[in-house]
């Protein structure tokens, strides 16, 4: 029997590969699908493996359901970081660069980081505590399949990921420099992730406090801070040279 969420999932995935086919140049659109896949591949086998070593100890009974995805049990933080690793791969294996090929993968992304949340909503994940008497509570079930009035924590995550969708699309025109729109876009899904989950109300394993996947998403910001700083220092520089202040390389040349 298929999971719900799976089935979320999976359609999250076939509109994510067809907006980069759609976004994609029309020289460049079957190359750009034929990674996108690959990087689908890593996204799946990291979010299963994420899964699988939180819950070791179930799966080590239970061996032969390691790869059936199709049961239920993905880790959103496998799943990014297998689609980092396999982005970086693809990029490497193609002798292409890797700013360019995040770019064209941010509408997968995206899509599929609404899919997550949505999928979540209706299968009692990552939901919110309980909020019975305010206006703006929804509907919502827990892992037992228990409908109460909750915090709207997962249509508040699908909405984080349209307004980011949206906004890294109208900054496209200003961004330049490979790979500013998917640092842009990893930030922002990053601090929404990571925000949003100091306000989950579902059973998780912590340390020193904080849930497991706080400390995922602050990695993960951590993550596209890097990322962010390698995208936009080359028009950091370009900037500094056009006012004639020195860069950080001209002072060491001047040395």
């Amino acid at each position: 029997m298929f999971n719900p969420f799976s089935i979320i999932i999976g359609l999250g995935a076939s509109l994510g590969l067809m907006l980069v086919a759609i976004r994609a140049p029309k020289q460049k659109a079957a190359s750009q699908l034929n990674a996108s896949l690959w990087i689908l591949l890593g996204s799946l086998i990291g979010a299963r493996s994420g899964f699988v070593a939180a819950n070791w100890g179930y799966f080590q009974s239970h061996g032969l359901e390691i790869p059936q995805v199709w049961l239920g049990g993905l880790s959103w933080a496998g799943a990014a970081l297998g689609g980092l690793l396999s982005l970086a791969v693809v990029a490497l294996a193609r002798k292409g660069e890797l700013g360019t090929l995040a770019d064209a993968m941010v509408p997968l992304a995206l899509v599929l980081t609404l899919a997550a949340w949505l999928g979540a909503w209706e299968s009692g994940i990552a939901y919110g505590p309980a909020a019975p008497n305010v206006w703006w509570a929804a509907p919502t079930p827990d892992e037992w399949g228990v409908w109460a009035l909750r915090w709207p924590l997962q249509p508040l995550g699908a909405l984080a990921v349209l307004v980011i969708f949206g906004l890294v699309d109208q900054l496209r025109s200003r961004l330049h420099q490979p790979g500013e729109a998917a640092s842009l876009a990893l930030m922002g899904i990053a601090l929404s992730v990571f925000g949003l989950s100091f306000l989950r109300a579902d059973p998780a394993q912590t340390w020193r406090g904080w849930r497991l996947d706080s400390w995922a998403g602050l990695v993960f910001v951590g993550l596209a801070f890097v990322f962010c700083m390698a995208a936009f220092w080359p028009r950091h520089k370009k900037a500094l040279r056009a006012s004639g202040q020195p860069t950080q390389n001209d002072l060491l040349d001047i040395k």
